[in-house]
C-alpha cells in the first residue's frame, strides 16, 4: 500500500466537526461481499479515535466472528456495523471520486471495468459503485466511474504496488524536490522538464 500522508491529513479535515462532536469515523473505499458492505483493507481505511474506542470496547468482546480468517477488514466493518457505528462515504460529495484505491494508479488509470462477465474482484466493485448513491445527491446514481475519472485529486492510499522501485517512482512524481538531481530518477526527472 502507498500513502500519500499529506493527502490523507487534508481530507480528514472535512471530518473534524463530526470528530469534534465525539462522533465515531469509519473511512475508506467501500466494497460489497456477498451484498454486504465493508471497507477495503487493501487500500487501509481509517478510525478516529471514538471509532477506535468503541470498536476496542464495545465491539471486539461480543463481535460474533471468531473465525481465523485473512479478512480483518470485513471482520472490523461488521463488528462495527453491529454496535452502529456506520461506513462514512469517502467519495468527494460533488464528483464522487474516490480516495482510497484497491489498486495501483497503473491499474487504475489504465483498465476499464467491463459489464459483462464481471469475474475480476474490480468489475464486480464498479458494478456495485455503479449502484450506489452519489454521495451530494442521495437519489441520484453515480453510474459507471473509471479511469482516471474515479480517482480524487488528492487521493490518499493505493493498493497492490509490490515494486519497490514502483513505488518509488510514485513518490518522486508526487516530490519530485525530494529527489537528488544526481540520482538515476533525478537525472531522469531534470531531462523530462
Amino acid at each position: 500500500m502507498y500513502l500519500i500522508v499529506e493527502n490523507m491529513r487534508l481530507f480528514l479535515l472535512s471530518f473534524q466537526a463530526r470528530t469534534e462532536e465525539g462522533q465515531p469515523i469509519f473511512v475508506g473505499q467501500q466494497v460489497v461481499h456477498n451484498n454486504r458492505p465493508y471497507l477495503s483493507g487493501g487500500p487501509g481505511y481509517t478510525l478516529n479515535q471514538q471509532a477506535l474506542r468503541r470498536l476496542v470496547q464495545d465491539a471486539l468482546p461480543g463481535c460474533r466472528d471468531r473465525r481465523r480468517a485473512a479478512s480483518e477488514d470485513r471482520f472490523i466493518s461488521w463488528c462495527l456495523s453491529e454496535i452502529g457505528v456506520p461506513i462514512t462515504d469517502s467519495r468527494e460529495v460533488t464528483t464522487a471520486e474516490q480516495h482510497y484505491h484497491d489498486c495501483s494508479p497503473h491499474h487504475l488509470f489504465t483498465s476499464q471495468a467491463v459489464s459483462k462477465g464481471r469475474t475480476s474482484f474490480h468489475n464486480r466493485m464498479a458494478a456495485y459503485w455503479e449502484t450506489l448513491p452519489h454521495p451530494g445527491r442521495p437519489n441520484g446514481a453515480v453510474g459507471p466511474k473509471q479511469g482516471l475519472e474515479t480517482a480524487a485529486p488528492y487521493s490518499v492510499s493505493f493498493h497492490d504496488l509490490y515494486s519497490p522501485l514502483y513505488m518509488t517512482r510514485i513518490h518522486v512524481i508526487l516530490h519530485p524536490r525530494l529527489c537528488p538531481a544526481d540520482s538515476p530518477l533525478g537525472r531522469g526527472l531534470s531531462t523530462a522538464n
